[in-house]
């Protein structure tokens, strides 16, 4: 495979210390902390390579990328500087291992032409980059809605469960949404799970009972942080970023509501686009050829998600 430009990691470079991926614990070093991930590392790793091995560079793809693109010689592509298990930052932020990363790489051979990373801190850095078009996508998975397809498109890849991290033990029996009414509860700013939240108020509010205490972080870690020290009784989001934290040695929490919609039937997550981009429909070609081929779904299940696997990979899914 031919080298990669700087802000990518080498190819399929899976980190020996993946429990670095945003200090899960409040005291502990992270150098130390292990997971399932790293159990399985070699095995994901071997499967992973065999998966990209087999991509076979499309001209035609190539030749239909907009000429802004051929002409810079890359796609400038924003993601999450951290975000487990599609993002896995390691003690070089310039580098970082995941399912976004290895999809990357598959897309480095489909296309020919380099992915730059920018690695960015927070949601809104990256619905801002991308409105303002100062990259040429984000790879996400970002979550999907109606009102941010006003002035973004979505290619949704990842079909995402959201439920809560609480303490272990789940001192406050929290399952439902009903469960959150006067409960302190860590969301992402300006995310999805917010919004849920704030419908959920009105329901609280309806039954006689106190609305949930939303405390909005900029960055998962410190959402985490904030159930692990008791400042907040859980932190609702995406089931497999929360699994994945859960499952760091030290970690004292477990996910509830896994059972249940949890306010988000059928919730799409994935790469964002500039409105109307002309790059759009050229990467819905090259994410279905990775479909397709079985590259796609390879590796999100070598990364332990099946379950995010889309029945088609598609533009602007969601629809509420």
């Amino acid at each position: 495979m031919k080298a990669l430009t700087p802000g990518w990691r080498p190819a399929l470079a899976i980190a020996a210390a993946v429990g670095l991926a945003l200090g899960v614990t409040a005291c502990s070093d992270p150098s130390t902390q292990s997971s399932s991930e790293e159990t399985d590392a070699p095995t994901r790793e071997a499967q992973i390579a065999s998966l990209i091995d087999s991509v076979q560079f499309d001209q035609a793809l190539h030749d239909s990328l907009p000429a802004s693109v051929l002409d810079a010689g890359q796609l400038s592509v924003a993601t999450f500087s951290g975000q487990p298990p599609w993002v896995i930052p390691n003690s070089d932020p310039t580098q970082f291992t995941g399912v976004t990363a290895d999809l990357s790489d598959a897309f480095e051979k489909l296309l020919g032409i380099p992915l730059q990373r920018n690695a960015l801190g927070t949601l809104a850095d990256i619905k801002t980059g991308i409105q303002a078009e100062r990259y040429d996508f984000a790879m996400g998975p970002v979550g999907d809605d109606v009102t941010s397809q006003k002035t973004m498109d979505f290619i949704d890849w990842v079909r995402e469960h959201v439920v809560f991290a609480v303490p272990a033990g789940n001192p406050l029996g929290i399952e439902t949404l009903d469960d959150t009414c006067g409960v302190k509860m860590a969301v992402i700013a300006g995310g999805s799970a917010e919004k849920v939240l704030e419908e959920q108020a009105t329901k609280c509010t309806a039954a006689g009972e106190a609305v949930p205490e939303v405390l909005p972080f900029s960055a998962q870690p410190d959402a985490i942080l904030a159930v692990q020290s008791g400042r907040a009784d859980a932190y609702f989001s995406s089931q497999a970023l929360l699994e994945y934290y859960a499952q760091q040695d030290g970690s004292g929490l477990e996910i509830t509501g896994t059972t249940e919609d949890n306010g988000f039937p059928d919730f799409y997550q994935g790469a964002v686009f500039p409105k109307e981009s002309a790059l759009t429909p050229v990467m819905l070609k090259a994410f279905q050829s990775l479909e397709s081929s079985g590259v796609y779904s390879g590796i999100l299940e070598a990364w332990g998600q099946p379950n995010a696997v889309v029945d088609r990979i598609g533009e602007n899914l969601r629809t509420y």
